[in-house]
């Protein structure tokens, strides 16, 4: 396969797709052949990638559990509406494709739900303290 059929993923840092520092083949082990070029970071992308990430912190940790698990819950749905293409890339990448569904569909649902239900329990542990008459102090 030539460069110009072959999958090319990039990084997201900052909001932004960027190219790797370098790239590595991504080779389909049933046939040997390259299907896709996955970026890779240097330091300064993963320093930048991490920065980025510090700063936007703030703003998520002020976001109330609820539209966290909305968000969670858009991502869950987002990931299960391209089950099938996730499924048929990792199968390409690591076996077969009924190994790849179950792994993926076990994924969103297991591992996002779990957060949810943490940001809930969170969210009643604090309703719970207020209707309490217990103070909530923010921590710096």
């Amino acid at each position: 396969m030539n460069l110009e059929t072959l999958v090319q993923y990039r990084l997201l840092i900052d909001g932004q797709l960027v190219a790797g520092a370098t790239t590595l083949d991504v080779v389909n082990p049933a046939t040997g052949q390259d299907f896709a070029v996955a970026p890779r970071a240097n330091m300064a992308q993963a320093e930048q990638a991490v920065a980025a990430a510090k700063r936007a912190f703030p703003g998520w940790a002020a976001v109330l559990y609820s539209e966290r698990r909305s968000c969670l819950e858009r991502f869950a749905d987002a990931i299960n509406s391209r089950a099938e293409e996730f499924s048929a890339t990792w199968t390409r990448e690591q076996g077969p494709l009924s190994e790849a569904t179950m792994l993926l569909s076990a994924l969103p649902d297991s591992q996002v739900s779990q957060i949810v239900r943490n940001a809930n329990a969170q969210e009643q542990d604090i309703g719970n303290r207020v209707a309490a008459g217990g103070l909530l102090k923010k921590s710096h």
